[in-house]
């Protein structure tokens, strides 16, 4: 798990490095932004997978796991919520096939999710720090 830990810290802050050089270049031919951000969830999930497996460990942070835990379920929800929500709420042509009702929720939950995602990284590196210790 040691190992596990090491991986994962430098991938998600590889990770977190292009996507800021990706935004700076603003080049999506050569650094996809959008590409780096899918590809940081994708890590972050399988991460929480193989956390959950791993079952409890004294060097786990119990409490930020569930703080993000309770957080990325609530970040879903508004998510979801954005994808189902009618397009009858919204002023203007309710036959418009390209009106996103969704979207200022969509947005709403983009930052908590950013949010997340620094935490579960700081998270990630205080396990790290704490298997040294205990290791």
């Amino acid at each position: 798990m040691k190992s596990f830990k090491s991986i994962d810290f430098f991938l998600q802050t590889g990770l977190l490095i292009l996507i800021v050089l990706a935004f700076i270049t603003d080049d999506a031919d050569t650094l996809n932004p959008m590409l780096f951000i899918l590809l940081l969830g994708v890590m972050q999930i399988i991460s929480l997978l193989v956390n959950m497996l791993a079952g409890p460990q004294p060097w786990k942070k119990r409490g930020w796991r569930k703080i993000h835990l309770i957080g990325t379920a609530l970040v879903l929800a508004l998510i979801t919520i954005a994808l189902v929500q009618d397009s009858s709420r919204r002023t203007g042509d309710k036959d418009d096939k390209y009106g996103m009702p969704g979207l200022g929720t969509l947005l709403l939950a983009t930052i908590p999710a950013v949010l997340l995602g620094l935490f579960y990284v700081v998270i990630t590196f205080a396990e790290k720090k704490n298997i040294k210790k205990i290791q």
